[in-house]
């Protein structure tokens, strides 16, 4: 092992092939991973193993080799996929996703090194798959995936996203914000795809009518084309009584449209969904609401003062337990959690953000 860190790191020829096919919020924090490697290890051949619809948000990242592949369901899948990934030969497998449909495609992968999960974040007998693993340390996702890439043999720098957008995306954006004529501008992407996470759509109408009747606001709800949640997000917007100062995007813009869209406006509010990160990535303050998971987990990156965490509340209330008590792993599957958000809370952080440059 030490002369193959001594030839190959050095030569930095490296073939490196990250194992990330989705979620699209979890796909959205393994862009900086990739552009360390690329920092660190220029000359480095990078292949990236995803799924659609992920593959739309990171379509056009420079000098990566992408293998789109569909998420094998049967066994057929999986021979299907085995003769298509048995061409490729790499140096290092970063395998940061740790499930089983997906650690079952480890094997099909020649690499003599696999990099997988530490055993405390490895699901499904992970370790079984890979011949490595990076230390445990209680931290966000998108440093979990930066411990991949010094493992590697990388030396992470700055946190850099670069999410490629082209002129149709921005133009698609200006032309939602400039339809209303606002001072400010908020994006809500109320809905998840885990109903546990959501707050009550009776919450969200309140909010948007308090913030509609205190600040010249631009209000712009967003989420997916599924129809539960598209009617969901429906209701929200029938019950407001500001719909005039209301766009309702919901379900229709591409993950690149969405990307423009949230590096523009003012602010995002939104619980544990890909929107969050994506307006990370674009330095866009992030309201994020979270009581589920703790936020120093998956919350958004760069707005920990802003987020409202929950989750110690929760698991007092509905566990009965305290956080020193309770496993790494523990979340609070209670629909009850997200409402111990108050909208008062949530207004004191848009008036921290809506004012911070007045």
């Amino acid at each position: 092992m030490d002369n193959y860190h001594t030839t190959k790191e050095l030569e930095q020829d490296l073939k490196i092939c990250v194992v990330r096919l989705s979620a699209i919020g979890d796909v959205c924090l393994m862009i900086p991973t990739v552009k360390s490697i690329q920092k660190s290890l220029p000359n480095a051949q990078l292949t990236w193993i995803i799924s659609n619809p992920a593959y739309e948000l990171v379509r056009g990242l420079p000098k990566v080799n992408f293998i789109v592949i569909d998420k094998p369901r049967s066994i057929k899948d999986y021979i299907c996929l085995y003769k298509q990934l048995n061409k490729y030969q790499f140096d290092i497998i970063l395998a940061t996703q740790a499930n089983m449909r997906v650690n079952l495609i480890y094997p099909a992968l020649k690499a003599p090194r696999k990099i997988g999960f530490d055993k405390q974040r490895a699901r499904d007998l992970q370790w079984l798959f890979t011949n490595e693993r990076i230390d445990f340390k209680d931290e966000h996702l998108l440093d979990s995936f930066l411990s991949f890439a010094k493992k590697a043999g990388t030396t992470p720098n700055n946190i850099e996203w670069d999410i490629p957008l082209n002129t149709t995306d921005n133009e698609t954006a200006n032309k939602i914000l400039l339809s209303k004529n606002h001072k400010y501008s908020i994006a809500i992407n109320p809905i998840t795809s885990k109903n546990e996470r959501n707050w009550s759509l009776e919450n969200y109408t309140e909010l948007i009518d308090t913030i509609a009747s205190k600040y010249d606001c631009h209000i712009i709800l967003t989420g997916g084309a599924d129809p539960k949640e598209l009617e969901q997000i429906q209701t929200i917007y029938k019950l407001c009584q500001t719909q005039d100062k209301i766009t309702n995007c919901a379900g229709t813009l591409n993950l690149k449209q969405l990307t423009a869209l949230l590096e523009q406006v003012d602010c995002l509010i939104s619980p544990d969904t890909a929107a969050v990160h994506i307006a990370s990535a674009m330095r866009t303050p992030v309201i994020g609401l979270y009581a589920i998971a703790p936020a120093k987990l998956s919350g958004p990156y760069f707005s920990k003062e802003l987020t409202l965490d929950k989750f110690g509340d929760a698991v007092t209330k509905f566990l009965c337990k305290s956080l020193a008590d309770i496993p790494w792993k523990t979340r609070v599957h209670d629909p009850r959690a997200m409402q111990l958000i108050q909208v008062e809370e949530i207004m004191d952080k848009i008036d921290t953000v809506l004012t911070k440059g007045d």
